[in-house]
């Protein structure tokens, strides 16, 4: 009797797994067929910032016309509008994507975009909006525009990216469907948009550059695209191993690691810069000489800091990151040839613990890059921009095309600590 009662529970048992198989494989068909599932990686991204400036807008509102280039292209894209550091609800009237075809935009094809069927929103305070996906074959490196209308109403704070190096346009009224705005004003800020997405298979990823102004590109020409991430993208695209990436830019200029400057501290912003956004698998992140910067003519009891400190704070970026399963690249700091001995002593000292840490899954040397070796604690002179921080466009140039692009390769296997220079 007990043999029958065993065997009729295993059997129930057996029948039971069966069955879950069975609907696991309704829920994920794709995946139970060996089939590739498409999602999304950020192609295009601006960190926002806040900036006070109560406004009420005219009666007829205005138009912002921001130009970017995207990094990795395809045929199904959407884009994230941010009021994440607004203080009002953000009423957004109409928003067109049109690709940049100089010396004219290409009205053929302009198109509406919609969120979640509609054309016009109230984004909440503290909120984003995802747009519905638009197809649209888009090269990789492409260059388009995205025309946003704001109709009437107060804004106390813009969520905005203040270094856009793009020269953008505001005009009044909805004009974004116009191929040539009336009465337009130039400007060189990125707002209320904060990334592009595009959709490809899962053998596609995203690397964030995480930093401050060394990565958002100071001191690099305007409308000529030559950060280091610029140029990182133009490797990556053309190069068959990594063809399937894209690269977004996440660096404000002024911030620091463990306070605020120009925008909230690196910790802080991690998780809505980083962490949330579509498809990060890698993360290099430059920061520090803005702590440091501070540290030597502090303003703040909270300003001086010790290699220990920058240390720890990256150590707990590299912890929150890794959790998420992405590889993270310390970079060092770049020379900051104008700063005190002090500074120096603290920017060598936290360079040589990214080099010997095996907190990080590799280190990319910018250091080593643009120093002059004659003079360490400046940059050669042609990779200098004039102001003895911020590299010129032939320093970005050789910081990007230094980087080993084996370091988002799935299949280069990594010892933590390694140096790539």
């Amino acid at each position: 009797m007990w043999i029958r009662t065993a065997s009729r529970f295993i059997s129930i048992r057996v029948g039971l797994a069966l069955a879950m198989t069975i609907v696991c494989c309704a829920l994920i068909s794709s995946a139970c067929r060996g089939e590739t599932r498409n999602s999304w990686i950020a192609t295009w991204t601006a960190a926002p910032t806040g900036e006070q400036q109560s406004l009420t807008l005219p009666g007829e509102g205005l138009t912002l016309r921001q130009k970017v280039r995207i990094s990795r292209g395809g045929e199904l894209f959407r884009i994230k509008l941010t009021n994440e550091l607004g203080l009002d609800s953000l009423s957004i009237g109409q928003v067109t994507i049109t690709l940049d075809q100089e010396p004219k935009l290409s009205p053929e094809g302009m198109k509406t975009l919609s969120f979640g069927g509609r054309q016009s929103i109230v984004i909440p305070p503290g909120a984003l909006a995802v747009s519905d996906p638009i197809k649209m074959s888009l090269p990789s490196l492409a260059r388009i525009y995205i025309s946003i209308f704001i109709p009437n109403q107060t804004i106390q704070i813009w969520t905005h990216h203040p270094l856009g190096l793009e020269t953008d346009a505001v005009a009044p009224g909805n004009q974004t469907t116009q191929v040539e705005l009336v009465s337009s004003r130039p400007v060189t800020s990125s707002y209320f948009l904060k990334a592009i997405d595009v959709e490809c298979d899962d053998g596609c990823a995203a690397i964030a550059a995480l930093g401050d102004s060394i990565t958002d590109g100071q001191g690099s020409t305007i409308d000529a695209d030559r950060r280091w991430t610029d140029v990182l993208a133009s490797r990556l695209v053309s190069t068959s191993e990594t063809e399937r990436l894209s690269i977004v830019d996440e660096g404000i200029s002024g911030n620091r690691l463990l306070h605020d400057g120009r925008g909230v501290n690196i910790l802080s912003r991690l998780d809505r810069d980083v962490l949330t956004q579509s498809g990060v698998q890698y993360l290099i992140v430059l920061i520090g000489i803005n702590d440091i910067g501070r540290a030597t003519r502090a303003k703040d009891p909270a300003d001086p800091v010790s290699v220990a400190d920058l240390a720890w704070g990256l150590s707990q970026l590299a912890e929150r990151a890794h959790e998420k399963g992405i590889k993270v690249y310390a970079a060092t700091l770049t020379p900051a040839g104008h700063g005190s001995v002090s500074g120096e002593t603290l920017r060598s000292g936290l360079n040589d613990w990214i080099r010997t840490s095996k907190v990080f899954d590799g280190v990319v040397d910018f250091d080593a890059m643009v120093r002059d070796r004659q003079n360490p604690s400046k940059m050669l002179p042609l990779y200098d921009s004039g102001d003895s921080l911020h590299p010129s466009d032939e320093g970005y140039k050789k910081m990007g095309s230094s980087i080993d692009l084996s370091l988002f390769t799935p299949a280069q296997l990594m010892d933590r600590g390694h140096v790539f220079h």
